[in-house]
Parts: structure tokens; sequence; C-alpha cells
């Protein structure tokens, strides 16, 4: 067996079969609740005639500027539209070809087959991986990951035959990388050391770093031409330091022990524990290493922690942030690139690693085969969300939306009490509320909802939707008012002619119930004050009078009627 795990062939034939065993049903996963309803589901643009083009000149989601992301979204949708198992096929596909290229690379770094064999297949089958694959944003990581190792090889290929072809491709990948993500902008960080370590001449060093510098200036311009900057959070240095080291530890932890690992991990549900346990594993890997294989050690390792530090800066502005794992994806394949730099020569240590090493593969495959299923559908996803985020309050809306969509209508209304009572800024929660009580015929609660949410923040959504509800339980007095909110706020053409032909409609409605009614029952007083009230909304002030003067007349004491009447006669100065 190990005579076959030293064939290079063999050996990636083998982690290939490992790896589409492991993810072959993701592809038949649906999109999750998270970044995929924006990025995909509700990104129109995604079909819309020079799509391609706007990648580069317009924002994703307003805040971030990855044109090659969005262009491989783009391709997806253009091949199948927006169907789920498309896009989860790329990124299963990319996984396959960062595989591909990270074992290449090692063979190149590693004399040892096996180990390289070892090394890769933990990349291949790497829990905290997963996040990159099976959640479909994760591809912004899959394919930083693929141009990153492949501009090292460039440069690591150009060393050994002096070819210039490999120093083109070499810029090339770190341009595109750089069009992929933003952190992209440290690799020259990663890239100067390695020349120093290949001894690359002079000439071609400054250039090299020549390039560097203008491709990363260039590639901000273009940014910040698109994106505008948000405005930066005030946080004191302790506490940005402290959140980054606490976010630091967490990530290192997830590389070596990837137990705590779920679909959204968090500051609540994750611990520092594994990260400093994790640091006694590296220094001890110091003692191990031959003089030549020092510097190359640090410096994929010190690119490794890089990649962990730029995820963490915006994140430590955050609380209660989030730790993904898809982050951990580019740094997870430094990290073994620096494990490969580990030259033991001593064949009882070297068989003892390899055991280890083995039981960790087995010990990966099962962890992620067991969590690869918390990303099937929305609900699995939210459900192990939830889980572990009690006091997460997006998670509770999520959940609460999706209850809403299976007409769960209770279930949807405990999930967003739960949210409202860990933060009541996100008006949307209460309009979400509101919906879910109409639906259970509950019309007070529901507008208690609505009038929080128009209070707070007059949107004309807000109203519309207060609108509706009133037209659809026959409030037609509060429907009309609303309609002239709209008219009188928001100015909508569309809304208002819409809105009459719904008040007209619910008005006519009405008016035949009373009539109805009032025929049945020509004595009962509340019923003409009811039709007043109806004829005073369509200013009807003829009519209106003529009712209220049948309520007073019928009921001479009751106090509401007669304050109605002195208010209308006052307000329209009609005389006793």
């Amino acid at each position: 067996m190990i005579k076959y795990l030293t064939n290079s062939k063999y050996a990636l034939a083998l982690i290939f079969i490992a790896t589409i065993l492991l993810y072959f049903r993701s592809v038949l996963f649906d999109f999750s609740p998270l970044d995929e309803q924006w990025l995909i589901v509700e990104n129109k643009n995604l079909l819309q005639n020079n799509c391609f083009l706007k990648s580069f000149t317009q924002p994703l989601g307003e805040i971030y500027y990855r044109p090659l992301l969005n262009i491989s979204f783009i391709i997806d949708a253009k091949l199948g539209g927006l169907k789920p198992w498309l896009f989860h096929t790329t990124n299963l596909l990319l996984h396959l070809l960062c595989i591909f290229s990270l074992f290449k690379l090692l063979k190149l770094l590693c004399q040892n087959s096996l180990y390289v064999f070892l090394l890769t297949i933990i990349f291949a089958i790497h829990p905290s991986n997963l996040h990159a694959i099976a959640w479909i944003p994760g591809r912004n990581d899959l394919l930083l990951t693929f141009f990153l190792i492949n501009a090292i090889y460039c440069l690591f290929k150009f060393n050994e035959n002096k070819n210039r072809r490999f120093l083109f491709a070499h810029l090339l990948f770190f341009v595109l990388a750089l069009f992929t993500k933003e952190n992209s902008i440290l690799f020259p960080l990663l890239f100067v050391p390695i020349l120093f370590y290949l001894k690359v001449n002079r000439k071609n060093k400054l250039a090299l770093v020549s390039l560097y510098v203008l491709f990363v200036v260039l590639f901000l311009m273009a940014k910040f031409a698109v994106v505008i900057a948000l405005p930066a959070k005030t946080v004191t240095n302790f506490y940005y330091f402290s959140q980054i080291l606490k976010g630091f530890l967490i990530y290192v932890g997830k590389f070596i022990f990837p137990i705590n690992n779920t679909v959204f991990p968090t500051a609540e549900n994750s611990t520092i524990f594994y990260g400093l346990i994790a640091f006694s594993f590296i220094i001890i890997a110091l003692f191990y290493l031959k003089k030549d294989k020092l510097l190359l050690f640090f410096v994929f390792l010190v690119g490794s922690f890089l990649i962990v530090i730029s995820a963490l800066a915006k994140l430590a502005l955050v609380s209660n942030c989030d730790f993904q794992e898809h982050r951990l994806y580019p740094a997870i394949a430094l990290f073994l690139l620096t494990m490969s730099q580990i030259k033991i020569s001593n064949t009882k240590y070297l068989r003892s690693l390899t055991y280890v090493l083995a039981l960790f593969i087995v010990f990966f495959f099962v962890i992620s085969e067991i969590n690869l299923g918390f990303y099937k559908t929305k609900r699995s996803f939210i459900t192990e969300a939830v889980k572990h985020n009690k006091n997460n309050y997006m998670l509770h809306f999520m959940n609460g939306k999706q209850e809403f969509q299976s007409k769960n209508y209770e279930l949807a209304i405990e999930n967003y009490n739960k949210a409202v009572q860990l933060n009541r800024n996100n008006l949307e929660l209460f309009m979400c509320r509101g919906n879910a009580y109409l639906e259970v015929n509950n019309y007070d609660y529901a507008i208690k909802d609505f009038n929080y949410a128009i209070k707070t923040r007059l949107e004309q959504k807000f109203v519309i939707t207060r609108f509706f509800a009133n037209i659809r339980f026959g409030e037609v007095i509060n429907a009309i008012n609303d309609l002239r909110l709209i008219t009188n706020s928001f100015g909508n053409t569309f809304a208002i002619n819409v809105g009459n032909i719904e008040v007209n409609v619910a008005y006519d409605k009405k008016m035949k119930q009373l009539n109805a009614q009032i025929q049945s029952q020509p004595t009962n007083p509340e019923l003409y004050l009811m039709r007043a009230e109806l004829f005073i909304a369509k200013n009807n002030v003829e009519l209106t009078f003529n009712d209220l003067k049948m309520a007073r007349a019928l009921a001479p004491t009751n106090k509401k009627i007669e304050k109605y009447y002195q208010s209308f006669i006052k307000a329209y100065k009609i005389g006793a």
C-alpha cells in the first residue's frame, strides 16, 4: 500500500476519490440563508447584459470589490440559471484544483512522497475547509488559495529552470488574487522572503518588488473608485488588540483541533484553548528543523498567520463577531506547506508521525462527514447555527423567516420574539413578526408591530404593509389614512393608484355589509356611527351628518356618539 502512495498518480487519484466521496452529496444541497441570498438569489445583475464588465465597475453588496468572485457567479448563473447544484459543483471543482496545486507544490518542496500524500489529504478533508466548499460564498477563498499556491509554485519553478514565463505566470496569479479578495495585498510580504530564500538575482528581485507595489496601488485605486470606505468604528487600542488576539487563537486552534466547528462559529461558541495547545505543537516542531529549512518554515508559517490576522482586521471591530472557517482555507494550505519543511531523519520518529497523521486523517474525515449534513438545507443550516448561538438575534430572525415560509406561523412568531428580545433596533423584525401575526388572524398585535416600526422610522414599505393589513381585515378608514400618509410623504404614483383601487373595493364591500346590517337592525345606533365614519373618510359630509343625527336620535345619552357629533358639526361649521 505504501508503495502505491509514493506514486504521484496513485496518490493523487486516492486523494481525489476520498474528496469526492466526502463532498459529492453537497452538489445537491440548497442555498444557505446567509450571503447566498444577496450574492446570488437576489442579485439581479447576474443575468444582465454587460454583467462581466459591471463586476469591475460596481461594488458587490455595496461594500466589497471582488470582481472575479462575482464573475464566477455570473458564469454559473448563465450556464444553469440560479440552480444551487451548479454553484456547489463549481465549488467542489475549485477545491479539487486547489488540492492538485498544493500537491504539485508539496512535491516540489518535499522529497518524502508519503509525507506529501498525508499532508495533501489532510488539506482535502480538513473540517475547517468545509465552510469554504459546502457554503457557496466560501468560493472567494477557494479562488484566492488557487491563485496563491500557483503564484508560489511559479516562483520555485522559475528558480529551477530560469524560464521567464514562470515569472509572468507568477505575476498573473498575483493580479488575479488581488481582484478576488482584498487581503491578497499582503501576499508580497510572503513572496519577497521567498525571493531571498531562492536567491533570485537583484535585477529580477527589484523588478518583481516594483511590480508588486504597482499592482497593489492600481488595485486600491480601482477599489476605492468603486467602493466607498465605511467609517471606522471607534475602539480602544486594547480592545482591538484583545479581539485580534482572541480571534487569532481561535483560528490557530482550528488548524490542528477542528473540534468545535459549526456552520456559524462566533465568539459565543468558540474557545482559545485549542489555539494555545496548537502553539505548543509549533514550538516542538522547531526542534526538528534543519537550518536550511528554517527560513522557508517561517515564511510559510508567518504567511498563514498573516492571512488569519488580515481576516480578523474588520472582525475585531464587531461585537460577538463570527469566525467562519472559510477564511482559514488559504491559511491551512500555507500551514501544511510549513509542516512540509519539518525533516525527521530518525526512522522511528518518522513512522510515529505517519501513524499520528493517519489517525488525524480518519478523525478529520469523520468530523467533516458529520458536519457536512448541516449545510444541506436552509432549515438544517439555521437549526445548527441557532443551536450554538442562543444570543444571536440575526439567527433567530432567519429561523423565523424559515418557519414563516414553511407556514409554521406560531413557530415563526416564537423565533421573532427571541430576536426582538435581543435587538429592538432592527425594525424589519417588527414588520416580519407583524406579518406572522396577520397569518394567525391577530390583527391587533400585527398593527402594534407595524405602528412601532413606522413611528420609529417612517418608511414607505412599512406604511404599505400596514395599509394592506388594514385592507385585509376590513379596516377601511385606517387604510384610507395610510393611503393619505403615502401620498403626503412619498408621492408614489404606482402605490397610490393601486391603493385607491384596493380602498374602493374594500370601501364598497364594507358599505354593502353595513347597509345590509342597518336594514336588518334599523334601531342600532352603533351601525349608523360606523357608516358615518365611512362616509366622512370619503368626505361625504351630507351623508355623514344624516347618519350622525340618526345615531344621536336613537341613543341621545350615548357619550361617544354625542362627542363624535359635536366634533363633526364644529369641524364642518354645521348649525345644530
